[in-house]
Formats: structure tokens, C-alpha cells, sequence
């Protein structure tokens, strides 16, 4: 499959972990109303993206004037649970770093989470290979030193993303690179290792698809492998139409360059 074609459509993975949230921290972030075109005091612009337990909206702060992006989750849907979304907002709100889209707000109602995030003046890099192709070397040097710098800080602060694709890569107006979509990403310890499979599949590790436990960085280090294989040959490196031989070659790493 080349990148003309939907990579996230199909075959992505999800399931639940236990997770415990302890304090009163997110009920302090409760608000009681969504009115029209505003949520709180963002005035909403336009949708950017949508999926089916969420969607993400561009707005602006009417205090500040800044345009920010907001993450709308559907409490109902049946692949979100409370907890998850907590998990999202907690890791979102510890890290910082310069190539990772930051949290700016997050407050809930009964039926909605509202993640306020900055926003990504810019295009997906599945877009920009989408548009081009294959990138040069030079840009792609530059593109995946940054995404390294990002996730090397997450693995170094115990959190594993667990779901990096050319999807969830923003090119900004600069063009660098923000990690976004924490919403899989989770704390991990050598001690207590994962058993989530999660993700997309076409960017998914072999040890996910054989079922195996693991620990968290090796998931994003093999994901990191299949972007920068896109991001210079313009396609995924596994690919089939029988979802079943997909799997097949993945777990058995069988892939040839272009």
C-alpha cells in the first residue's frame, strides 16, 4: 500500500488497561455548559478532523485571542472509558517538550471530555508524503532527528506513546515536527510490563501481533522504523490486501525497499 491509500483505516487495534486515577485533581476541571459555537470561553472555528469517538475542532481563546485545537470525546463511545482518558490528560500534562503538541486546558461535561491543545499551524506528514512522496534525505534527517529527540524524552520519563504513525506527526509553518494523539500512550516499568495491543497495524510491532507482553519503548522504536521507511520510500514496508498476510509479514519482518 503507498501512502495514496487510507494506512489508518484499517486493522487498528485497541484494548483497555487498569489504570487508577487517585485524588480529586480532574473533578476540579468539571464546566456545566456547551453553548452553541462555544465551549467555555473558546469560540469553536472549524472542525479539523473527526473519528468515531471523537473530533478535533480549531478554536480561539476569547481571553487571550490564541487559536488553539480542542480534542472533543464522546464520553458514550464505547472504545473510551474515564480512566483512559485521565491517562491522556495526566501524561499530557507532565510532558514538555519543544516537538511534542502541548496541553494547554481540559475540562468535562456528562457527555463530553474537552483536551485543549496548542495549535499545529501545518499538515500532517502523512499529508506532505501524500502531496510529495517520497522526502529527500536532507528533510528526512531533519524530520526524524526531532520525532527521536521527542520520543527518546518520553522513553526517558517512563512514558511509552504506543501509537506513532505519519497520522499522528504534525509538519509545522517552520517546518518541525510535533508528536500529537496521546490517547494509547501510557507509564511503563520494566517490572510490569504491557499487554495492550494497540495502534494501527501497518506501524504495529510483531511481538503485539504475536500476543506477547512487553515493556513499552521497543513498540515505538519498531513504529519509528516503519515512518522513517515511509518517509523515504513513499509507502509502508508490509503491506498486503489479506489483513492475515499483512500480519504474516510482519511478524516475520519480510519487506523490501522501493
Amino acid at each position: 500500500m503507498d501512502v495514496s491509500s487510507e494506512a489508518n483505516g484499517i486493522g487498528d487495534i485497541s484494548a483497555e488497561e487498569n489504570i487508577e486515577v487517585e485524588g480529586d485533581f480532574f473533578l476540579k476541571k468539571s464546566v456545566d455548559y456547551v453553548e452553541d459555537q462555544w465551549i467555555g470561553k473558546y469560540r469553536m472555528e472549524k472542525t479539523l478532523g473527526k473519528g468515531s469517538s471523537a473530533k478535533v475542532v480549531e478554536a480561539v481563546d476569547k481571553e487571550t485571542g490564541e487559536t488553539v485545537a480542542i480534542k472533543i470525546i464522546d464520553r458514550k463511545a464505547k472504545n473510551i472509558s474515564d480512566k483512559r482518558v485521565f491517562r491522556e490528560v495526566l501524561i499530557c500534562s507532565l510532558v514538555s517538550h519543544p516537538h511534542v503538541a502541548r496541553l494547554l486546558d481540559f475540562f468535562f461535561t456528562g457527555k463530553y471530555f474537552f483536551l485543549v491543545f496548542e495549535h499545529v499551524s501545518g499538515e500532517q506528514l502523512y499529508n506532505t508524503v501524500l502531496q510529495n512522496g517520497p522526502i529527500g534525505e536532507e528533510r528526512v534527517r531533519r524530520y526524524f532527528r526531532q520525532i527521536l529527540s521527542a520520543v527518546d524524552y518520553l522513553h526517558k520519563n517512563a512514558v511509552v506513546h504506543r501509537d506513532l504513525k505519519i497520522e499522528n506527526i504534525m509538519i509545522d509553518k517552520d517546518d518541525n515536527v510535533k508528536l500529537i494523539d496521546f490517547g494509547l500512550s501510557n507509564f511503563y516499568e520494566k517490572e510490569d510490563q504491557l499487554s495492550t495491543f494497540c495502534g494501527s497495524l501497518y506501524f504495529a510491532a510483531p511481538e503485539l501481533l504475536q500476543g506477547n507482553r512487553y515493556v513499552g519503548p521497543e513498540v515505538d522504536v519498531w513504529s519509528l522504523g516503519v515512518v522513517l521507511y515511509v518517509m523515504l520510500c513513499g509507502r509502508v514496508p508490509f503491506d498486503d490486501e489479506s489483513i492475515h498476510k499483512l500480519q504474516g509479514k510482519i511478524k516475520e519482518c519480510k519487506f523490501t525497499f522501493h
